[in-house]
């Protein structure tokens, strides 16, 4: 299960809800990171397949698409392998 361990490359101040309904593939939590709600995924995807899937909610979100918006780590990073 992610804790909030796992939540601090993107802030100190990360704690988790609790498990959301609907993660077929991926564990999905509802997160706190510095107060703002948000939702948190392992992914079980390798990271070929990963780095393609935040590309593309990148672009689309860029063109004006409604798609979950990702939140890069405190150093830049896209993702955290663990």
């Amino acid at each position: 299960m992610i804790t909030a361990d796992d939540l601090r490359p993107w802030s100190e101040n990360g704690s988790v809800d609790g498990v959301l309904a609907g993660g077929v593939r991926s564990e999905v939590v509802g997160v706190h990171i510095d107060g703002v709600v948000m939702v948190a995924r392992r992914s079980r995807r390798r990271s070929d397949s990963l780095d393609w899937e935040l590309d593309l909610l990148e672009h689309l979100n860029e063109h004006g698409f409604t798609v979950p918006r990702t939140l890069r780590t405190e150093q830049g990073a896209r993702r955290v392998a663990t």
